[in-house]
């Protein structure tokens, strides 16, 4: 492992396991409560600036269309200060040990000043809805003003049934059928994809068919589903 990892994994270890963060890989992830956090190092094919990607989502969020993805993919990933309103961010240091401390320990108090805060705020869907929408009206991000699954399970979770209803046919139809045209087109992609957005169609349109017969009990049981695969995915990984 090289200078820049090692050190940065070392300070996350000592400022965040007692938060409950474990790291996999690149990724640190914890649980508080009903919401999965996680942030992740990114660094630059030259070696001269990072990122830390950081996301949040609810754990009744399916995970079914990734089975082998110990940590959940969530679908909007946060760079660090978009917490201040900045739409992108690189973190830059030259490739001596001195120039990596000092990034590494800007990025750490960072990251004590802004995100550990924003993750001890955000403990439910409600919460993340709501610390979600800020962050968007911050940035200037192109796709803000777009649906997504996020949004929906967890308008889901808190009972909004109407507004999850508005989002789901957004969701898995659109792809599908992007990948139908460009199938018809000519384009070659492998059955494990296409299946997983079939999968994704079909699921989304069950969830609008429960919506439409007010079967409140069977999205329930959905979500308690999802979250106890979710739960299982993550192992030991959340266990204090």
């Amino acid at each position: 492992m090289d200078y820049f990892r090692s050190t940065f994994f070392k300070l996350c270890r000592e400022h965040y396991s007692k938060y409950g963060f474990k790291r996999k890989g690149q990724v640190y992830v914890r649980v508080n409560k009903e919401i999965i956090q996680k942030f992740e190092l990114f660094r630059s094919m030259s070696g001269m600036w990072c990122r830390i990607y950081f996301s949040i989502g609810p754990l009744c969020y399916p995970t079914e269309f990734r089975t082998k993805q110990k940590i959940p993919m969530l679908p909007r990933n946060f760079e660090l200060r978009n917490l201040e309103g900045k739409d992108f961010d690189e973190w830059e240091y030259d490739r001596t040990e001195e120039g990596m401390d000092l990034c590494i320990n800007e990025i750490i108090k960072y990251m004590d000043n802004n995100l550990i805060p924003f993750f001890e705020k955000v403990d439910s869907c409600e919460t993340a809805i709501s610390e979600i929408k800020r962050i968007d009206e911050l940035c200037d991000f192109p796709w803000k003003d777009s649906s997504n699954s996020l949004d929906a399970i967890m308008l889901l979770k808190i009972g909004k049934y109407d507004m999850a209803y508005e989002i789901l046919p957004k969701l898995g139809r659109p792809m599908f059928d992007a990948y139908r045209r460009n199938c018809e087109c000519g384009a070659e992609y492998s059955f494990k994809r296409i299946k997983e957005y079939f999968d994704k169609l079909v699921y989304y349109d069950s969830i609008m068919k429960m919506i439409e017969n007010n079967d409140i009990e069977a999205i329930n049981e959905m979500l308690r589903k999802n979250e106890e695969h979710c739960i299982s995915s993550l192992g030991n990984l959340i266990k204090q």
